[in-house]
């Protein structure tokens, strides 16, 4: 995949691309491999007596939020204000904004709360929608509260285009909501959001509590562009028992693009408004942190990467963070990865006659798609593609070449194969078992790119 259009052939090119993630948290904190252990050790889960005999990918799927609460299947969801005397950060291809790197984490696996997850793919013969909405999440590991998870994925068998929860489910005033929504437009949406006492996160040393906090990912494929939306943010939050507060932290990412290097547009904000700590007003503007005591706290500034050719963005809005000497907490921040590019082969596009016949997610500034003749519920339309051009070429090679091709395919092929068994909880449970743990770990640092 390309950024731009082969000479002469913009007619005749589609729009592709992979959102590899697009993630928004309330808190998210690094765990090391002891301190899972020990969580295990301590808390061991007894089969007999959890209702989901221990299977981290098995949770509660019935709707259960009250009229007032639940946006259902397509009602519009939440979108972000507008930050008060925040300008964004804007930029297109070649824009690349803020620090070098992002602040680092002290290790991959993280604890996200509050969390929205999303990925949307199209490429030729490769279509996904998908993501999850959870109160609690450890990466490679699933969701830890069983009924405060969503998920929805418009292209697999197992998983249904549109789920909602609520905790508690009879509270219109104090509660937990969580939604995901996805379609084969390809679209998927995913809202967590909380108020009042469901807003707490973090542990007792740098936890937080916030009237009302909220998370959202909308990714969508309409007009021939691709659209997303990645906010996070926490109204009235306190940290450390009061001695920090903030009247809003917010986060919000947005972008769009056709796949040409002029075609990609960005802007990205990350703002704490009405900071006091002690009572004193004070300011925490992005990149410029305070000292208190022994930690670092500050607003990190986002970190944009925008490839020249329009083939890739990634962006990282941390949001607030407290950086001890060995640790890294983070509040409120959002994420994105994406490569996009044309293609002369159209991808393959699927109509779903259900959900896909009205908006699923939050507002996005979209154009409308030229109507067009709607197929009959249940059929599949490909688009045809153009006559394919031919170049011929020999090339010279010596005898190990075919062999050592022929074996990275297969290792490749064999990656693959053991990471799409984990669809289904039997596979799951296979990869994080000994040996098979090692072989999801190489599919992710060397094939998942």
């Amino acid at each position: 995949m390309t950024g731009a259009a082969p000479a002469g052939a913009e007619e005749a090119t589609v729009l592709t691309f992979s959102v590899k993630e697009a993630r928004a948290y309330a808190y998210r904190v690094s765990l090391s491999k002891e301190v899972i252990e020990a969580a295990r050790t301590l808390q061991p889960c007894d089969p007999e007596e959890d209702p989901y005999q221990c299977d981290d990918a098995a949770y509660e799927h019935t709707p259960n939020c009250p009229p007032a609460v639940a946006l259902g299947p397509r009602k519009e969801g939440p979108m972000p204000e507008p930050l008060p005397g925040v300008e964004p950060k804007r930029g297109g291809s070649g824009d690349d904004v803020g620090p070098s790197a992002p602040p680092p984490l002290a290790s991959p696996i993280t604890l996200n709360e509050q969390l929205s997850l999303g990925t949307l793919t199209n490429l030729a013969g490769v279509v996904e929608a998908g993501g999850l909405a959870t109160d609690s999440y450890v990466d490679l590991s699933g969701r830890q509260e069983p009924v405060m998870h969503t998920e929805s994925d418009a292209f697999s068998g197992n998983r249904g285009l549109y789920e909602e929860r609520c905790a508690p489910p009879e509270n219109e005033e104090e509660y937990a909501h969580y939604l995901s929504r996805s379609s084969q437009a390809p679209e998927t949406y995913h809202l967590a959001e909380c108020r009042e006492g469901e807003c707490t996160f973090g542990g007792i040393a740098f936890g937080a509590e916030s009237e009302e906090g909220r998370t959202v990912v909308h990714l969508a494929e309409r007009g021939g562009k691709l659209h997303g939306l990645v906010h996070a943010s926490l109204h009235d939050a306190v940290w450390a028992g009061g001695a920090l507060r903030a009247d809003l932290l917010d986060s919000t990412i947005t972008f769009s693009t056709d796949g040409t290097p002029g075609g990609l547009e960005y802007s990205v904000a990350t703002a704490a408004v009405g900071v006091r700590l002690d009572g004193e007003p004070i300011v925490l503007a992005p990149g410029q942190p305070i000292e208190v005591g022994d930690v670092q706290v500050g607003v990190a500034a986002p970190h944009v990467t925008a490839a020249k050719d329009g083939g890739a963005l990634d962006v990282v809005a941390p949001g607030l963070y407290f950086a001890l000497p060995n640790q890294t907490v983070l509040f409120g921040g959002a994420e994105l990865h994406v490569t996009m590019g044309r293609d002369l082969v159209p991808p393959v596009t699927i109509v779903d006659p259900g959900i896909d016949s009205g908006p699923i997610g939050a507002g996005l500034d979209l154009p409308s798609p030229s109507p067009s003749p709607s197929p009959s519920p249940g059929t599949t339309t490909v688009a045809e593609p153009p006559a394919p051009e031919y170049a011929v070429s020999r090339v010279e090679t010596g005898g190990w070449v075919v062999p050592a091709t022929l074996g990275a395919g297969l290792l490749v092929a064999l990656l693959l194969l053991f990471r799409w068994v984990g669809r289904y909880a039997w596979g799951r449970r296979l990869q994080r078992a000994r040996p098979f743990r090692s072989i999801d770990w190489l599919y992710r640092a060397f094939v998942k790119t």
